[in-house]
């Protein structure tokens, strides 16, 4: 590549100084035969020419076809909406494309795709009915509010959650509970007896365990983690 010193006295090309020739290159026999009269090159040049536009057209349509294809696939799915609005995976898949739009080194990005994931999962739950196959859809919808909804409204989207009875929103709220961390040790510990309350198994009621003792041993009470590990 060009120097600094250099690149004042060549010629550059695309950035690179080409080394000159002081000997002309041999033309090979082949290389008569693909010489003919001008109108034929011409006629040859323009072939070319037409192939490069017409390549270049069919490049066009590509690069075309990427949101046309997209938004057939979103129509699509919103038509199998329309018959089945039950469907939890066209639900997870009208969201999961809305969400590919978004690039995520984008300004704003996480917030732009709270706001779509609310707007998609806000249709979907109306349409659910409730058991283990909406509390997918309502867990997601509650941690996408986590990024848009103001404390208050997150507390009463979770308390209404709460009313489900399904053990997996009541770990979820545990967790969530424990993530903010904002009444300390002791708004985890009356977080953790609110749920075991509601504890139906032993398998319930070690996952309860399992993650308050995690909880403690992070806050740096090791003590008390072991003693609930014991128990």
């Amino acid at each position: 590549m060009a120097s600094a010193e250099a690149s004042h006295k060549y010629q550059e090309t695309d950035g690179f100084i080409p080394l000159p020739s002081h000997k002309p290159r041999p033309v090979e026999p082949e290389e008569y035969r693909s010489i003919g009269p001008l109108k034929d090159r011409g006629s040859e040049s323009d072939s070319s020419s037409a192939s490069a536009t017409s390549d270049s057209g069919d490049d066009d349509e590509q690069d075309g076809t990427a949101p046309t294809s997209s938004q057939e696939k979103m129509r699509s799915l919103e038509e199998q909406l329309s018959r089945d609005p039950s469907s939890v995976s066209t639900w997870l898949s009208l969201l999961s494309l809305s969400l590919s739009q978004v690039p995520a080194a984008s300004k704003n990005s996480s917030k732009v795709r709270s706001e779509i994931t609310l707007s998609i999962l806000g249709r979907a739950l109306p349409a659910l009915q409730e058991g283990s196959s909406s509390t997918r859809i309502r867990l997601l919808h509650l941690h996408a509010g986590e990024e848009s909804w103001t404390s208050e409204k997150l507390t009463q989207e979770w308390e209404k959650a709460l009313t489900t009875g399904d053990i997996n929103i009541r770990l979820a709220w545990l967790d969530w509970r424990i993530r903010t961390g904002s009444e300390g040790v002791d708004g985890m510990l009356q977080a953790a007896t609110r749920v075991l309350e509601f504890a139906a198994s032993e398998v319930e009621r070690l996952r309860i365990f399992w993650r308050l003792a995690c909880a403690l041993r992070q806050a740096g009470m090791n003590d008390l983690a072991r003693v609930l590990l014991y128990l």
